[in-house]
């Protein structure tokens, strides 16, 4: 099977659906590894990898990863690790 990496942004706040961070909401990732993904790559924040971890990555994703042989990967978005110039005055990536 060709390697085949699902990306997931998920390091917002989640505004656009109210209060909360919107990646601790529940995630389904059943359809992507149905549909051949064999990896998956969260891009999160620092500041909530701990508790991303705690209720998303190891007691769900991760788990269910395993049981299909899909790979669970982490990344940091980073408002100071943007390549080329920073737009004046932006405060988000």
């Amino acid at each position: 099977m060709k390697p085949t990496t699902l990306l997931i942004m998920a390091a917002g706040i989640g505004s656009r659906i109210g209060a909360g961070i919107e990646q601790l909401n529940p995630v389904g990732i059943h359809d992507a590894i149905e549909a051949g993904f064999n990896k998956i790559v969260f891009v999160i924040r620092p500041d909530i990898e701990a508790d991303f971890k705690e209720r998303i990555g190891n007691r769900r994703i991760e788990a269910v990863c395993e049981r299909h042989g899909v790979e669970v990967a982490y990344t940091f978005q980073d408002i100071h690790s943007i390549p080329g110039e920073f737009p004046q005055g932006r405060t988000k990536p």
